[in-house]
Formats: structure tokens, C-alpha cells, sequence
């Protein structure tokens, strides 16, 4: 009986770090399939250079599970702010890096 259990301990222990080490990892998209993410069409409302922020009234962005809103993003490259005004219709992708929501590409039109 213990021999099964000393068995048991040693196959759970060699598994364990196979295991999500938290509840949310195990639905965690991997930063390749997020970069991938397809762009979304958006109107900028706002920028924001000092703050390295834009402002963008925006359709659904479907990577985030976010409905469609105004809201404010941080962005990648502040270059993308030199780009932009407010009225441009554009596409944009953007991700969820380090707890924020960032746009990640720019793309002019809709």
C-alpha cells in the first residue's frame, strides 16, 4: 500500500508542472495567435501624444471580445499618433499587453 502511494506521489509530482499554475492560464491565447489578430474599422476621436494615447469610436474587436464603443487605447509606437487625427477612419488591431489595452497596428481607411 505504501509502495502505490509513494507511486502515486512521484507520477502527480512529474506532472505537475504540465499543469496551468493558474485557474485563467489554461484559456491564456499564446501571443503568436493574438498577433494574428485581424484588424477592426474605428474612427479616431482623439490623440493623445504627450500621453502616448488615441482615443477611437470602434466596431467590435472580436480578439478581445469587446463590443463596439468608444474608447481609449495605449499604443505600440507613438509614431502611429503622428499618422492620425481626429475624424480619420482607419483599421487598427490591438491586444491586451500587460493589462492594457494597446493598439498594435494602424492602418489608414476603412
Amino acid at each position: 500500500m505504501k509502495a502505490a502511494a509513494g507511486a502515486v506521489a512521484v507520477v502527480c509530482l512529474a506532472l505537475a508542472p504540465a499543469l496551468p499554475s493558474r485557474a485563467d492560464d489554461a484559456h491564456h491565447i499564446p501571443k503568436t495567435a493574438q498577433s494574428a489578430a485581424s484588424t477592426t474599422a474605428g474612427m479616431v476621436k482623439k490623440v493623445d501624444k504627450s500621453a502616448g494615447k488615441i482615443t477611437i469610436q470602434h466596431e467590435a474587436i472580436d480578439n478581445l471580445a469587446m463590443p463596439k464603443m468608444t474608447m481609449v487605447f495605449r499604443v505600440t509606437d507613438a509614431a502611429f499618433l503622428d499618422r492620425v487625427k481626429p475624424g480619420d477612419k482607419i483599421r487598427f488591431a490591438a491586444e491586451k499587453i500587460n493589462g492594457a489595452y494597446t493598439v498594435t497596428q494602424i492602418d489608414s481607411g476603412s
